[in-house]
């Protein structure tokens, strides 16, 4: 910065001048930025409220859904969040990858001009009567009623597919134990085996009213409509066969 000895007019030296105008820049230059902080902190910014109201209406209207009793709350949005306004109405929708009532957050979207996305917390207590074992029960247990009762639990964090009635499980047998009062899961369940490995069974086909049959051996387990390998006690060739009712085998060609 170049001063002039035009200062000298006004009693100072050039570099009492120099520094004069150094610090009136300075001061222009605060002042300026000031202003521009200013305006920035007056831009308009979204309501946080209606954000959190939005999440609160989708999830209220979404759980309704749910056969059993939920409670739920809303989580705080950081204060510092700032938003443009949007000028369509908000849009609440599941976060990726949840399944009520197993869920975390909440999203809420704006598909205005100023488009954004925005998730909100959630807490979700969901209760329902499920199906849970009266007594512990071994691997292969085939299900009855007495082995069974419902009861009301809490279900916001299960995984798995639970039961709601007692007729889903009955009949059906264990793949796993389990303990008393443990809940069913659909997963731990499978068909009834009505047929064992080395079991004696008899082969059958059948061609309009014409039938024929013959003694054989199952060389699986298997339930009712599955199909496994069994050997034929006459010819000994093995063969595919679907167990029918009655220790029944039909042929498979």
């Amino acid at each position: 910065m170049h001063c002039y000895a035009v200062s000298v007019e006004w009693g100072q030296t050039p570099s009492e001048f120099c520094d004069m105008k150094n610090r009136f820049l300075s001061m222009l230059l605060c002042l300026g930025a000031g202003l521009i902080n200013a305006a920035a902190a007056s831009q308009p910014s979204h309501p946080l409220q209606s954000i959190s109201q939005t999440a609160r209406q989708w999830l209220s209207a979404s759980l309704n859904e749910f056969d059993g009793r939920t409670e739920f709350s809303i989580g705080n949005l950081d204060p510092r969040l700032k938003l443009a306004p949007c000028d369509q109405a908000l849009q609440g929708f599941a976060s990726p990858g949840s399944r009520l009532p197993q869920i975390s957050t909440v999203g809420v979207r704006c598909t205005g001009a100023a488009a954004w996305t925005v998730y909100v917390p959630v807490t979700v207590t969901a209760y329902r009567e499920v199906v849970v074992a009266k007594r512990p029960l071994a691997r292969g247990t085939r299900i009855a009623e007495e082995d069974l009762a419902v009861e009301d639990r809490e279900v916001s964090q299960l995984r798995g597919v639970f039961l709601t009635r007692k007729a889903d499980a009955i009949g059906l047998e264990l793949d796993q134990s389990i303990t008393a009062g443990a809940l069913l899961d659909r997963d731990q369940l499978r068909k009834a085996r009505i047929v064992k490995r080395g079991q004696n069974v008899v082969l059958f086909s059948a061609h309009g009213p014409l039938q024929v049959t013959a003694p054989g051996e199952a060389l699986a387990d298997g339930a009712m409509d599955d199909i496994i390998r069994v050997r034929n006690a006459l010819s000994r060739r093995v063969i595919q066969g679907r167990i029918r009712d009655g220790g029944k085998v039909e042929v498979i060609f």
